[in-house]
């Protein structure tokens, strides 16, 4: 495996905003980032791009010590596997957690009360909050893209899945774990600003209440000592839209 430790940690920084900008070698990074160990095979179903030029990309990662190869899974399973390299994997996905942890149930009192002027001073300070979250315009390039590719990936689930339930009478529960999809859209009635921030704040209480969840069920899955070849990653993917008048 390749030594990352050793590494500036701008030296991952300054990569990813090379790799935002790059369609092929974006979609590698997001496709393991999101299935965590895939070889070239499994690449090229998933981006729906000939094995050979994700190879050429595949080495680029390799060389600039992005991805390397995952040498446990490849000793386990057959064929030769691909992975992010762990300081890259941080860099890519630092912000995610530490946007929703915060929530509690306070705001939910505090926005039943704020009023007109707190609001208007909220709005104030979104830049500040971007720039100490890190949802640049970078970082908000970086997670648009990563869901069109997550959303590619699902299309060529269900087309590949769709081949293969041609033939199938009944359903496993890995087969149901894998074919789950929810999809939501809609707009809202607002008059108000007090009427997004209420719209806001029922979303950040939700995504609250799943990652307590998400912490009671990994506490089960440990309790109950399940095998790793039987966990999957179920992703859920909230998105916060914009009003047109």
């Amino acid at each position: 495996m390749s030594n990352s430790k050793n590494v500036d940690s701008d030296y991952y920084a300054d990569k990813l905003k090379e790799i935002v900008t790059d369609f092929d070698k974006f979609a590698i990074i997001a496709a393991l980032e999101t299935y965590e160990s895939l070889t070239l095979s499994k690449l090229s179903l998933l981006l729906h791009k000939p094995r050979t030029t994700l190879l050429g990309h595949i080495k680029i990662l390799l060389k600039d010590k992005l991805i390397e190869i995952d040498s446990k899974t490849s000793g386990e399973r057959w064929g030769k596997f691909y992975r992010i390299i762990d300081n890259f994997q941080q860099e890519f996905t630092k912000h995610r957690p530490s946007l929703y942890e915060g929530f509690t149930g306070l705001q939910d009192e505090i926005i039943e009360n704020i009023t007109e002027t707190q609001i208007k001073k909220i709005m104030l300070n979104r830049k500040n909050f971007r720039e100490e979250s890190g949802l640049s315009i970078q970082r908000l390039i970086q997670h648009c893209g990563f869901a069109y590719f997550i959303q590619k990936f699902i299309f060529n689930n269900i087309e590949e899945r769709e081949k293969k339930e041609q033939n199938l009478t009944c359903f496993s529960e890995s087969d149901f774990m894998q074919a789950y999809f929810e999809l939501f859209s809609r707009g809202f009635p607002v008059s108000q600003p007090i009427h997004v921030m209420k719209y806001a704040s029922l979303i950040k209480k939700f995504l609250a209440d799943f990652l307590k969840m998400t912490q009671e069920i990994c506490k089960e899955i440990e309790q109950e000592d399940v095998a790793d070849e039987n966990i999957q990653r179920y992703y859920l993917h909230v998105f916060g839209g914009s009003l047109k008048t």
